[in-house]
Parts: C-alpha cells; sequence; structure tokens
C-alpha cells in the first residue's frame, strides 16, 4: 500500500502531466523551424531548447524521481553549453557524435525506464 501511494505522489509532482511540458514541445518544434528557416540563426535557437529541456527535466528528476530525467537532464545541458561554446568558436562539434550523444540518452533513458519503472525507487526508500 505504502508503494502505491508514493507511485501516486509521483505521478501527481511529474512535470510530464502539466500544460508546460506541451509548451515546451511547442517551443521545440518552434526553434527548431526557426534554425532551418534562418540559418544565420544558428546554433543559438538549439541551444535555448538544449538548455530549457535539461533545466526541465533536472527539475522533475528532482521534484518527482522521473528515472529518463537523470540521464537526459544533465546531458541536455551539457550539450547546450557545449553548443554554445561552439556558437562562439571555442570548440567544435562533430555532428554525429553530438546528435549520437542526445539520443543514445534518449535511448538509455527510455530503456531504464521500461526496465526499472518510470519513477526512481529513492523515493520508497526516503518516505
Amino acid at each position: 500500500m505504502m508503494e502505491r501511494e508514493i507511485q501516486s505522489s509521483c505521478v501527481a509532482q511529474d512535470l510530464v502531466r502539466r500544460r508546460l511540458f506541451w509548451w515546451m514541445w511547442a517551443g521545440t518544434v518552434t526553434f527548431i523551424l526557426l534554425q532551418e528557416l534562418w540559418p544565420p540563426s544558428r546554433p543559438w535557437p538549439l541551444v535555448a531548447v538544449l538548455a530549457a529541456w535539461g533545466g526541465f527535466c533536472t527539475t522533475n528528476a528532482v521534484r518527482c524521481g522521473r528515472l529518463h530525467c537523470y540521464f537526459t537532464g544533465p546531458i541536455f545541458l551539457f550539450a547546450a553549453a557545449w553548443l554554445a561554446l561552439a556558437g562562439f568558436g571555442l570548440v567544435g562539434v562533430a555532428n554525429h557524435w553530438f546528435n549520437a550523444l542526445i539520443f543514445g540518452s534518449l535511448l538509455l533513458g527510455v530503456l531504464a525506464e521500461l526496465t526499472f519503472g518510470k519513477y526512481s525507487p529513492r523515493d520508497a526508500k526516503n518516505s
């Protein structure tokens, strides 16, 4: 019974269940289109998208223990910082490696949730 209460508490706190999540997707599509339609803006729309999703996922990991967010939050923040540095010409970006990092972290997160469930077991131990 206690585990079910913890699970429903996690679900209630999950940001994916809020309108903000859908606004994030709308913003993502908008910024990616901006980047494609206005090439001089590159890489800044993608930096904004990655930073926003990194913050969203990191917050969600702390807030409700969403398992995939433990992987994607830090990876997205790292990718945003790296891409910003590349935008200033301080580092290079090998697109195939950069894309593999992003998609690999998403895949790792999805596989973790399929294997272990949506929420971290840490919540059950701490409550």
